[in-house]
């Protein structure tokens, strides 16, 4: 049998073959060895800093097979056994990851939130002052800037989708200074497969020493995945979601999947951060609310099983709700109605006699649009259905009321244990809209079959109206209609097929509906059933039904008296307590010295760099959120939300150019207004219980707020008023129709 031949010709290897494939053995060998020293490394720190994780991967097995190789330079690289794959297509890892990071920072695209001057009909500090920050960076900053926009030497926050063997990460940190981070992998095994090659430990250690943030995501769904990272932000500061920069590392349908959830859903993070002024008006609102002596909603207590069964008709006010308005009349008598906000209006013009009327916004407009009802015997024996924030004067228009505690309010935390109301129930998710109190409050109470009507969370697309046309509130004003469509640009599935027109805040009204059913919808003994006889937005969790095909008109008349009366003698209590024992647990010193404590991080030793300045605003946030969970949480809340929106406009300011001591130095030009703010916040929360929308404008001479340098106080805004005094209803008198 002939030799082999030393020239590579034949079946043989050459000397330089050999030599290679003797070079990647040793090579193999020892980064064997240097996995599993790694691995080892990583628990022990991940144990330290990421205890969560190390519990996961402590005796972890990978779902597939996987293997790790080594290129020809030495790195690890991994192939998947079953589908023989491998993970970096590229002979170094390391040097396609340096590439990918190169591209990310040529090719940034990150995007800022740009406020506009916001209109404050009621005369709020928060607005003053954040619309003084807003109108010099739009106004003078902005146009006037010498240099362009692009990643600077550092990153408030990135999100980054994939870790991969973590070298992408260890670039990235090499290069750029990310002061906050969030890792979602989806792929468990991945990360298992990064503790074994990236240096984790020394990365942690560096995070700790520069206190740099990081949240480790593994293995969630994409859904999950996006509430942990909307956690990391609410603890470390929302502000950050107004900068928004996402880097992808691999492509699977897993990331796609979490990327679009991050894409579709990140300006949540900052779109509903509350302000100081809405909260002390709420505040004000419910401890007059309880004052007053309203019905409050027992947390014990719940409708006696046959009046569970009763049919709830939850009635907004969309466009098809003209549909259905024959079977409201026919079957009025049959089920018991909740009118939702205007739909009040219509269905007084509409012949339909409801129960009960929801209500949400704490403004005076509420009771200015149920006021616009001439017929005063209408309102007799409807029930008032809201949380304690809403106005008094809309509480005063009704003899029967269940007030729900606002569960995400800062009151609601305080009188938790407050002897006299600790019975009383929270209600949540009943925002954004007053569809959403309905539901949530239907719901709650325990009511097993629920039809929403009207509840369209939108508009087909050729509908004329966002409205019913029974409704003359809207018509009365000519651009209420567009201004209600120009939210309208979402096509999303419908409720009975095809699309419907939707977005903003219909689409989360139909998000919160779907969230309080599902939570609720196993505490029954029997079936709880949500029929959605609305044609417009798909609800998830309700069951798409004509109201023609409902099995009502088959039903019973109720008796609406007894129902009343339960409401009134067992559903509900009156709240026994004084104004003095209320204000007493008010203790305004606390809030005066976490003020004087968010203010005092900015008096002296100002920041040195942007990193600097971003990390001070986090540590504000951080200290909020802290003090969230203790007995000084009403006093965080009520100013977090605040807080928060001037942190986001000075990182706008701090980011709007690629000069990082520019940016620094716009920075500090942004704080005396958010000093200012603070300052005066003192004396607005002092008005508590007595600073009503409406009535605060004549605390404080009539200004908001007080003069300061450079800043004189403005006068309070004209008063607001719906009613319009050349219009005369020509349904004076209600005539309940049944045809």
């Amino acid at each position: 049998m002939e030799g082999s031949k030393g020239n590579g010709e034949g079946g043989g290897f050459s000397a330089a073959e050999a030599e290679r494939a003797k070079r990647l053995v040793e090579l193999q060998s020892r980064l064997s060895d240097q996995l599993l020293a790694n691995f080892a490394e990583n628990m022990k720190a991940l144990s330290h800093y990421q205890p969560e994780l190390a519990r996961i991967f402590k005796d972890y097995r990978p779902r597939e097979s996987m293997e790790f190789f080594c290129t020809e330079n030495g790195e690890a690289n991994l192939t998947f056994v079953e589908r023989n794959e491998i993970f970096y297509k590229s002979d170094s890892p390391r040097a396609f990851c340096k590439s990918q990071v190169d591209d990310f920072i040529a090719n940034q695209n990150f995007r800022q939130v740009n406020f506009a001057h916001e209109y404050d009909p009621f005369g709020q500090i928060h607005f003053r002052y954040l619309n003084e920050i807003t109108d010099r960076l739009n106004n003078e900053i902005l146009p006037n800037l010498r240099h362009v926009r692009e990643i600077g030497e550092s990153l408030p926050c990135l999100v980054v989708l994939g870790c991969g063997l973590g070298y992408c990460l260890e670039e990235l940190y090499g290069r750029l200074e990310i002061l906050n981070l969030v890792l979602i992998e989806p792929n468990p095994d991945l990360f298992f497969a990064s503790l074994h090659t990236c240096a984790w430990a020394q990365l942690f250690k560096f995070l700790e020493d520069n206190n740099y943030p990081i949240r480790i995501i593994v293995g969630e769904r994409p859904g999950e995945a996006f509430e942990r990272l909307y956690d990391f932000y609410v603890e470390h500061g929302q502000f950050m979601g107004g900068f928004k920069l996402n880097f992808v590392h691999y492509r699977s349908p897993e990331v796609d999947a979490c990327e679009q959830q991050v894409v579709a859903k990140y300006d949540r993070i900052h779109s509903s951060l509350g302000f100081f002024d809405d909260q002390v008006f709420g505040t004000s609102h419910a401890v007059h609310n309880v004052l007053d002596g309203h019905h409050l909603v027992k947390r014990d207590t719940e409708f006696p099983d046959a009046m569970r069964d009763y049919p709830l008709f939850v009635v907004a006010n969309g466009p098809s709700l003209d549909q259905d308005m024959a079977f409201l009349r026919a079957n009025q008598d049959k089920a018991i109605i909740m009118a939702c906000g205007t739909a009040l209006d219509t269905l007084y013009h509409a012949g339909v006699k409801p129960d009960l009327y929801a209500a949400t916004e704490r403004t005076e407009s509420v009771a200015q649009s149920v006021e616009m009802i001439p017929d005063r015997d209408f309102l007799k024996d409807i029930a008032l259905v809201c949380m304690d924030v809403i106005h008094p004067r809309t509480a005063a228009l009704f003899g029967h009321s269940l007030i729900f505690s606002k569960y995400d309010e800062p009151f609601c935390k305080l009188v938790r244990s407050f002897p006299g109301i600790d019975n009383w129930r929270p209600l949540p998710l009943g925002n954004p809209l007053v569809a959403n109190c309905a539901v949530s409050a239907a719901v709650v109470l325990g009511f097993r079959k629920i039809y929403l009507l009207g509840l369209d969370c939108g508009a087909r697309a050729d509908a004329s109206a966002c409205h019913s046309r029974y409704s003359t509130i809207y018509s009365r004003w000519g651009n209420s209609e567009n201004v209600m469509r120009n939210d309208l640009q979402r096509p999303l599935p419908g409720n009975f097929g095809g699309e419907v027109l939707s977005g903003g805040l219909y689409e989360m009204c139909a998000r919160n509906i779907e969230i309080v059913i599902a939570l609720y919808r196993g505490r029954f003994e029997r079936d709880f059933r949500v029929f959605n006889c609305s044609d417009g937005l798909a609800i998830r969790g309700t069951e798409p039904l004509r109201s023609m095909d409902s099995g009502i008109p088959g039903l019973p008349d109720l008796d609406k008296r007894a129902f009343l009366s339960f409401i009134d003698h067992e559903l509900t209590f009156v709240a026994d307590c004084r104004r003095e024992d209320l204000m007493a647990m008010l203790d305004f010193s606390s809030f005066d010295r976490l003020v004087d404590l968010l203010a005092g991080v900015w008096k002296h030793d100002l920041p040195r760099s942007r990193a600097h300045f971003v990390q001070r605003m986090e540590a504000c946030v951080e200290q909020l959120s802290d003090l969230a969970k203790s007995n000084l949480g009403f006093y965080a809340d009520i100013i977090s939300g605040s807080v928060n929106s001037f942190f986001l406009q000075m990182l706008r300011g701090l980011y709007c150019t690629s000069d990082a001591l520019e940016g620094l130095g716009i920075g500090k030009s942004l704080l005396g207004s958010y000093i200012n703010f603070l300052s005066d916040s003192k004396a607005i929360i002092r008005q508590i219980p007595d600073y009503l929308i409406g009535q605060q404008q004549r605390i404080f001479n009539n200004k908001v707020g007080f003069d300061h340098e450079g800043s004189p106080a403005p006068s309070m805004p004209s008063h607001e008023n719906l009613r319009l005094s050349d219009w005369q209803d020509g349904q004076r008198t209600f005539e309940k129709r049944y045809s």
